[in-house]
């Protein structure tokens, strides 16, 4: 045991370890390597603040920081009928980029912020790829394809990142019925979804209590106890067609009267 301490490498000590934080500012999150491991990109706000930025670590050992997200505004929405409380709550809730991916076997850097699509090299350069009121979420790229999806209003979309176009998926139109996940291929050429229809819902009335505000009372949709369940079925995406229709596929040997009850997956 001697031995071992007098040879053991010298490092912070257990009292340094739990009296200061090695990495200062907020927690890193997301962190996530290029394709050939040489750069490491995470999340963070090295004053400790809400709005998180993109960083990167780069071969040589050092960290750059690629955006700045608190200078990022939101674009204005006609049809935005929220109490005006509630959109400088928003504002004060800003939280930065929420999600990014490293495009394909580049170092370029696909990136959400204010629900809108962004992108980045190492240098810091940042194109913004939509100009929409947000709501663009759970972003993904393909291994192989030069394509970054997310989803928006419930329904699933495509950004082709070498024509800058956008292209819909599906068209869920019935209310209550929105896309709750979903994979792609490697190679950008078909898509697993998850569908959701929550229709079944009864509303509830919930008191808001948020601080610094009056309370009021919302109506919410929301699973009761011993009510009926959300409804999910998934279906695929041929990609490679033109408007291709999502197909549910058959189950094999699926007999509903044998699910548990309370059981809300659909063939």
């Amino acid at each position: 045991m001697k031995t071992f301490l007098r040879h053991a490498p010298k490092g912070p000590t257990l009292r340094e370890l739990y009296t200061r934080p090695l990495t200062y500012g907020q927690t890193v999150g997301g962190m996530t390597f290029s394709a050939d491991g040489k750069i490491l990109a995470f999340l963070w706000n090295e004053k400790g603040g809400a709005v998180r930025d993109l960083f990167v670590k780069l071969e040589d050992g050092s960290v750059r920081k690629l955006t700045d997200a608190a200078k990022v505004k939101n674009f204005p929405c006609e049809d935005d009928v929220r109490d005006p409380r509630d959109v400088a709550y928003a504002e004060e809730m800003y939280t930065g980029v929420s999600e990014f991916s490293f495009v394909n076997d580049t170092y370029d850097i696909v990136f959400l912020c204010r629900g809108n699509l962004f992108i980045c090299d190492l240098s810091g350069n940042v194109e913004r790829l939509t100009l929409t009121s947000g709501g663009q979420y759970n972003l993904c790229v393909p291994e192989k394809a030069p394509e970054a999806f997310f989803v928006k209003g419930g329904n699933l979309y495509s950004y082709d990142l070498d024509h800058g176009t956008v292209r819909q998926l599906t068209f869920l139109s019935k209310p209550h019925t929105s896309v709750c996940g979903y994979r792609i291929s490697p190679d950008g050429k078909y898509a697993a979804v998850l569908v959701e229809d929550s229709s079944t819902y009864e509303d509830i009335r919930m008191p808001d209590y948020t601080p610094e505000k009056e309370v009021r009372i919302n109506n919410l949709r929301r699973n009761n106890v011993g009510k009926p369940l959300a409804l999910f079925r998934y279906g695929f995406l041929d990609l490679t067609k033109d408007s291709a229709p999502l197909e549910y596929p058959e189950l094999p040997n699926f007999k509903p009267e044998e699910c548990r009850k309370g059981t809300t997956v659909r063939p």
